[in-house]
């Protein structure tokens, strides 16, 4: 017998329902009504003569009030009537009981055929027609929403229809357009009645339409389902849509997707419809079932019976039990057991649960847009769902002490806890509980008491590590060691995943924010860290004078250094910023300042060890591979830079002036880095006498290329150092710090001085190397450049030897040389070219040899700018000067005499020796009155006085005269012409004017025709003395009309001059061609007395003298002061 009458009355209802099924009942054996029956008796543990008694006591009730519950959510492929493409199709609904004419063959010849292939098995047969007579009557008409498509239309709406005969009545769907004239019902003029009215008389002109020639308007087509051919546990497919007639052979225009169950009406007044609390009950009876199989047949999977779950689903759909409450009870059936029997409902029973009940909701979204976002359950389920969860959850909350470690996070104890808590983080997700009754903070609790628990735990075991050393000598060593090791496997064991992040999260524990949230272990890590670094400075102290225990103690403190810095940007990354003031580890680089000076130490040491290394290893100087220039010991000479600048930029000091020490120390170290490596290269080259002297053949090697190369290479990584070690923002810290730029400004003048001063040296090693090159071709070079200087200068061809050679070597220098290198070397090349020119080039020559000279150079000059010269460095003062003395050996003699006196005049400036002054009057004037006309001109000059002549005598003064002629005697036939000479003084008075008439006027514009007035010391028994001279341009003399005197012209002071002995000048190509130039040998002979008979001035008499005419000159400006102010 049953145990209660709760249970008897589930019984009883189940009973009832497969005794009296709503719609067509299973054939399949094993599922028909009879098996369920029997085991329904199983289920309920019921004797057979009970059994039977049951049976005999349901066969009487039968469903009084039934309803079929169509949810119309699609179709698909409808055919439209052309002009119909852009309607919104709607559905009309209603049961429709037909009166047949003759009882005994309800279905005639033109019975409807089963739905399409698609459909599937136990879906109920739709007809095509009615052959049966027009009379009929029909419920009340229900009608959807339009759809936006017409081929594909959407509707998922719910219609409830009364079914008054199971066996007759039939659903009939129609599917129509919304914009035809013939929709019924849309008019708001129209009362309920008649609108109703209306639907039905849509539906009485379709059902009495036989001729299937006459379409109806405005109806697409229609489905008619029989109820008696639903199946009692529901139907859910496509069924086919047949034109309104249609015939026995008719096609279908589309298909239509419902979902028909056949329901007892929930308002019954018999009271016999049962809850999702029944459901529950006969779920968990079904399971209890399944087990108590299970354990007969041995097996592991709880899955209900293929019987109890028809049952179950026969049960839901006659009580109107949606399938998603189903789910949601069997679920919290499968938790009620999981914490009494764990053997049987295993993760994977409760994981398969949770999957049926959230895919159940999600399909229901999908096929309803409008659903709630929260499930449609009652107070009744959701607070079973909650007390089932919340025993569960309690039974997984005795086992968290048995977990593995939390911390750290490993495989095995992830797998471990995720295998455990998985299905508590799910349920904890779904959508049911609220803030007061979710057992969330329970667990969360639970979780982080052992989260917390094994943190101390593996805290307290790793630093006992350290005080295993103190028994060893200097035990700071292996305690740093073992402190990196600790402090690192930390960092990674805080280091969030995602994976554990989230897992944990699920459950409410903030798995990494547990540790940076404990500031009692973050302060024993501080005070550790702190501590060791004291004994570090104490054992550097005592050892800084052994490089090897300070090279092992500062790599040993510079990776505690990196190690604290990962853990604190760890620590930080998990916290909140509003408790960041908390953490004292974060003063961690101040405990390192006293290490800062010696980590410096050891990154020169250990860049100089590698240098030389580096330059032993590749002593051939082999490149890297053929796509540089240059060889692997540069390359790990910056590696080794690279290095240095990367690891400062990771210790990040942040005071100011420890940043800045640090930069200039670590500039300053790698500008001595550089500079070593050009000396110790150029120091290799010296071994390998290189700079020795050797006449042989000179050829350009790869090995001396590579050298140049690798030099350069190492110093164009100082143009980086300002962007690689931040000096602006080093520099801007500083102001900041100091609070004034002047600070920031001398930081950056000390680092730009300390590059700027190692680019200049390391350039000056690799000029000399350059200029070493460019000497060794030298001689080469001279023998080539001799064809075309001395053999065969008149030869256009006598240059291509050299530019052969030149083209050849330099080729090879651009294919080996780097691109910075290369234009220094065609300069260094252009010098030594310059330079053979210019001493080898003949002197004394004719002009024609010096206008081949001027071919030869422009020739040369043309090919070394097609190399690669720059153009502005191809005219230097070399170039000048070389330039300069060809352009005048191309001169003639009479050209050279005149640029001679052009030079002699332009000298305008202020003469070094002070000689004195002549007052001149000069100007030149027409003879003729037609002036225009005039060939000629006079020149007219008066010599006035002079001023402090130079005393040439030995008594301080001179006998002056002066010697006044038309220059170059070549250029002028008149004949110089004297002053009167005047004894015993140095300020002498002529008052002579001289004049020189029929000068050509085309002699006025010739650079060099000048006038010469020269000063010369009478001596009565030898030559005279010379003692200055003017030269002025005839160019300069002012005109005047013939009307006036000199006189009307203004008074000139010359200084007195003597010409220097220029040695590239004219003077010097005058000499030159003496040998075989009358005219320049007579001009020599001429200007002999100028340049040879110079005497010195009497100093005595000179200073007594100058003595005098200052006080003169003073006592003169003091009386006419006095007269003025009286």
């Amino acid at each position: 017998m049953l145990r209660s009458q709760e249970n008897e009355n589930l019984y009883r209802g189940i009973l009832r329902s497969l005794l009296h099924p709503l719609g067509a009942s299973d054939t399949q054996t094993g599922l028909r009504p009879g098996d369920l029956i029997d085991h329904v008796r199983q289920v309920f543990d019921i004797d057979q003569e009970d059994h039977e008694y049951f049976i005999r006591d349901e066969i009487q009730n039968k469903p009084r009030r039934v309803q079929a519950n169509v949810t119309v959510l699609e179709a698909r492929d409808l055919k439209v009537m052309p002009g119909k493409e852009d309607s919104s199709p709607y559905c009309l609904l209603t049961m429709v009981q037909p009166v047949l004419k003759g009882l005994k063959n309800s279905s005639p010849k033109g019975s409807p055929k089963n739905s399409p292939k698609n459909s599937r098995k136990g879906s109920p047969k739709v007809k095509r027609s009615p052959p049966r007579s027009p009379s009929f009557d029909a419920g009340d008409v229900l009608r959807s929403q339009p759809a936006k498509s017409c081929r594909d239309p959407k509707w998922h709406e719910h219609f409830q229809l009364d079914v008054e005969d199971p066996l007759v009545d039939e659903i009939n769907l129609c599917i129509c357009h919304h914009d035809d004239s013939t929709t019924f019902g849309e008019s708001s003029s129209r009362s309920q009645s008649e609108k109703t009215g209306a639907l039905k008389g849509f539906f009485r002109n379709i059902l009495q339409t036989t001729d299937s020639d006459h379409l109806i308007p405005g109806c697409i087509g229609r489905v008619i389902l029989p109820v008696k051919e639903v199946p009692s546990h529901g139907f859910d497919g496509w069924v086919n849509v047949y034109p309104v007639p249609a015939c026995s052979r008719a096609k279908p225009v589309g298909q239509c997707h419902l979902h028909v169950t056949l329901s007892l009406k929930q308002d019954s007044p018999s009271g016999c419809t049962f809850t999702a609390e029944d459901y529950h009950l006969a779920a968990l009876l079904c399971f209890k079932q399944t087990i108590l199989h299970l354990k007969d047949c041995e097996s592991q999977e709880l899955v209900l019976s293929p019987k109890s779950r028809r049952i179950l689903d026969i049960f839901a759909v006659l009580n109107g039990i949606s399938r998603l409450s189903q789910r949601l009870m069997e679920l919290t059936v499968l938790l009620e057991m999981a914490g009494r029997q764990t053997s049987i409902v295993t993760n994977n029973v409760l994981h398969k649960g949770l999957e049926d009940l959230q895919m159940t909701w999600v399909s229901q979204h999908i096929c309803c847009q409008g659903c709630k976002q929260k499930m449609p359950l009652t107070d009744t389920e959701i607070c079973l769902y909650r007390q089932a969860c919340r025993r569960y959850v309690a039974f997984v909350l005795q086992q968290v002490d048995s977990l593995p470690p939390l911390f750290p996070s490993s495989t095995d104890g992830f797998a471990a806890f995720k295998q455990r808590f998985s299905i508590a983080c799910h349920l904890l997700e779904l959508d049911l509980w609220d803030t007061d009754t979710s057992p969330q903070r329970d667990l969360s609790d639970a979780l982080l008491a052992k989260l917390q628990a094994d943190i101390g735990k593996w805290m307290e075991v790793h630093l006992k590590t350290l005080e295993t050393h103190d028994l060893v000598k200097d035990a700071i060593i292996p305690e740093a060691e073992a402190l990196v090791g600790v402090i690192t496997t930390l960092t990674s064991h805080c280091t969030p995943l995602g994976v554990v992040q989230q897992c944990f999260s699920d459950l409410g524990v903030n798995y990494y924010r547990t540790f940076t949230n404990n500031y009692l272990l973050l302060l024993q890590v501080a005070k550790v860290v702190r501590e060791l670094m004291m004994g570090m400075d104490k054992y550097q102290l005592r050892y800084h004078g052994f490089p090897v225990n300070i090279e092992r103690s500062s790599r040993l403190s510079l990776s505690l250094f990196f190690a604290v810095r990962n853990f604190y940007h760890t620590v930080r990354d998990n916290l909140a910023d509003r408790d960041l003031f908390r953490l004292t580890i974060g003063q961690f680089q101040g405990w390192f300042l006293e290490s800062l000076v010696f980590w410096l130490r050891t990154f020169k040491t250990e860049c100089m060890s590698r240098m030389e290394r580096a330059l032993e290893i590749d002593k051939d100087m082999v490149v890297v591979t053929s796509l540089v220039k240059f060889s692997n010991s540069s390359v790990d000479v910056l590696s080794c830079f690279s290095k240095i600048t990367e690891e400062w930029r990771m210790i990040d000091f942040q005071d100011a002036d420890s940043a800045a020490m640090g930069v200039t120390k670590i500039t300053d170290l790698i500008c001595d880095g550089a500079r070593m490596y050009a000396e110790k290269v150029h120091s290799i080259l010296e071994r390998n006498c290189y700079y020795d002297q050797d006449h042989g053949q000179f050829d350009v090697t790869d090995r001396l290329c590579i050298t140049l190369n690798n030099i350069e290479h190492v110093r164009q990584y100082l143009n980086e150092l300002p962007q690689l070690l931040k000096w602006a923002a080093v520099s801007a810290h500083l102001c900041t710090r100091h609070e004034s730029e002047r600070v920031g400004r001398q930081a950056l003048i000390t680092l730009r001085r300390l590059v700027n001063t190692a680019h200049a040296d390391i350039l000056m090693k690799s000029s000399l190397l350059l200029r070493e090159i460019a000497e060794k071709m030298k001689a080469d070079l001279q023998r080539y450049m001799d064809e075309f200087l001395l053999k065969h200068p008149e030869k256009r061809s006598a240059t291509d030897d050299v530019i052969g050679y030149l083209d050849t070597n330099l080729e090879t220098l651009h294919a080996r040389l780097s691109a910075t290198i290369y234009p220094n070397m065609i300069q260094e090349l252009w010098g030594v070219v310059l330079g053979i020119f210019d001493t080898t080039m003949l002197s004394g020559k004719k002009p024609e040899y010096y206008d081949h000279m001027k071919m030869h150079l422009k020739t040369v000059a043309a090919f070394f700018i097609s190399c690669g010269l720059d153009e502005e460095k191809e005219t230097n003062p070399l170039v000048t000067d070389l330039r300069s003395r060809v352009d005048l050996n191309c001169l003639s003699s009479e050209q050279l005499v005149l640029e001679y006196y052009n030079s002699l005049a332009n000298s305008m400036g202020t003469p070094l020796e002070y000689l004195g002054h002549l007052a001149l009057k000069m100007a030149y004037w027409f003879p003729h009155s037609r002036q225009e006309t005039s060939m000629t001109l006079n020149v007219v000059i008066a010599v006035i006085n002079g001023n402090d002549l130079p005393g040439l005598d030995r008594s301080g003064l001179s006998d002056p005269y002066v010697s006044v002629s038309l220059q170059p005697r070549c250029l002028f036939s008149h004949k110089p012409q004297k002053t009167k000479v005047v004894g015993q003084t140095v300020q002498p008075v002529f008052n002579t004017i001289f004049q020189f008439p029929n000068v050509p006027k085309e002699y006025l514009a010739i650079q060099g025709a000048v006038l010469l007035l020269s000063v010369f010391d009478y001596d009565r028994f030898r030559e005279d003395d010379f003692a200055g001279e003017v030269v002025l341009h005839l160019s300069n003399i002012p005109r005047i009309s013939m009307d006036k005197g000199v006189d009307s012209v203004p008074v000139v002071m010359m200084p007195l001059k003597r010409p220097a002995d220029d040695a590239r000048g004219p003077l010097e190509v005058i000499r030159d061609r003496a040998e075989w130039d009358p005219l320049c040998k007579s001009f020599l002979q001429e200007r002999s007395k100028f340049m040879d008979k110079r005497k010195k001035c009497s100093f005595d008499g000179w200073s007594l003298r100058s003595i005098f005419n200052t006080l003169s000159h003073s006592l003169s400006w003091f009386r006419r002061g006095v007269s003025s102010k009286t």
